[in-house]
């Protein structure tokens, strides 16, 4: 075989890869909240005092950080492991403990987050302070992770209320 060839059939190999790979990730960046059901209720003004209510009516108490995963399969908490284990060292400096739980032990909480992982943060005076997605994009592989803006919010001294991060597209599945 001549040796143009050659390189014509690596660069057309190579280039179906790349292609194939391109495919792959877009198909696997979803939005967060698809139907715009947290977003539409996170504009209620009690909104963030009725999913405090619900976490501690579950057991969940001040200064968590609370994973929400499923008790299904999906690759996405996989995705999210090591930015669960960066924000949990980062914030047992201040007194936080990490918790992990199913969105289907959370019925009431299964109504307004419909995609995992999500993560929540309370801070030490039971106020919501996060609501949403660890990362961005593919998570470890091509995302942005969010783990240094949630710490601050949870650390920060003033409460100027929760942030609800909903209007992104990452790594989730259906919760």
């Amino acid at each position: 075989m001549p040796k143009h060839i050659a390189w014509i059939l690596l660069f057309l190999w190579a280039s179906a890869l790349i292609a194939g790979l391109v495919f792959y990730g877009k198909n696997q960046v979803t939005p967060f909240d698809p139907d715009g059901v947290l977003l539409h209720q996170s504009t209620d003004l009690a909104f963030d005092d009725r999913i405090v209510a619900e976490l501690q009516a579950n057991h969940i108490s001040a200064s968590t950080v609370l994973h929400i995963g499923s008790e299904k399969s999906c690759y996405c908490e996989t995705v999210t492991e090591p930015h669960q284990a960066q924000l949990a060292k980062t914030l047992s400096e201040y007194g936080f403990i990490s918790k992990q739980v199913s969105i289907e032990s959370l019925p009431n909480l299964s109504k307004v987050i419909t995609t995992i992982p999500a993560l929540i943060v309370i801070d030490d005076q039971s106020n919501l302070r996060y609501l949403g997605p660890y990362a961005t994009g593919l998570g470890c592989f091509t995302g942005q992770t969010l783990i240094g803006q949630i710490a601050q919010l949870a650390t920060q001294t003033e409460y100027a209320g929760a942030v609800i991060n909903a209007d992104v597209e990452g790594c989730f599945c259906k919760a």
